[in-house]
């Protein structure tokens, strides 16, 4: 009894403990919003592209931090030449595998239907539209095949 009054205690258990509660007052809002259309701010927008976490089930979504950087190998030489190199919407999207609750390959299917996978300037995963049309398709669309799992966001 002594160990788990010190273990509430704790100002990491506290900390996980806003961040759950946050986490759960933030489902009802994200859910809404995939459920009827974002106004768009300009003829072609681009929104966020969400995925519920498999462990937390909190709303995420990949960041590029850094480009990737290939390097060479060879036989008989060294090779000192790195070439940094941005992911493609697509590409960053695959990286979601296992972070996600659903498959990004059935994702991407569906988004590229509908508009294109890029990479925001922030290295954010993005989707670009061409129209509101095309916005309230995709919604539906994503509604419809992964329910509350994957989602937009401006």
């Amino acid at each position: 009894m002594m160990e788990s009054d010190e273990f509430g205690r704790d100002p990491a258990v506290q900390k996980m403990r806003r961040v759950f509660k946050r986490m759960e007052e933030a489902k009802g809002p994200l859910i809404v919003e995939t459920r009827h259309a974002l106004s768009l701010p300009s003829p072609s927008t681009t929104l966020r592209l969400f995925g519920r976490c498999r462990i937390y089930h909190d709303p995420v979504s990949p960041v590029l931090k850094a480009p990737a950087q290939i390097g060479w190998d060879a036989w008989f030489r060294d090779i000192d030449l790195v070439t940094p190199r941005r992911l493609k919407g697509r590409e960053l999207l695959m990286r979601t595998r296992g972070w996600w609750t659903r498959e990004p390959s059935e994702i991407a299917e569906i988004v590229e239907r509908h508009g294109k996978l890029v990479v925001g300037p922030k290295g954010e995963l993005m989707v670009e539209l061409a129209d509101e049309a095309a916005l309230k398709a995709l919604s539906g669309a994503l509604l419809e095949a992964f329910e509350d799992q994957v989602f937009l966001s401006s």
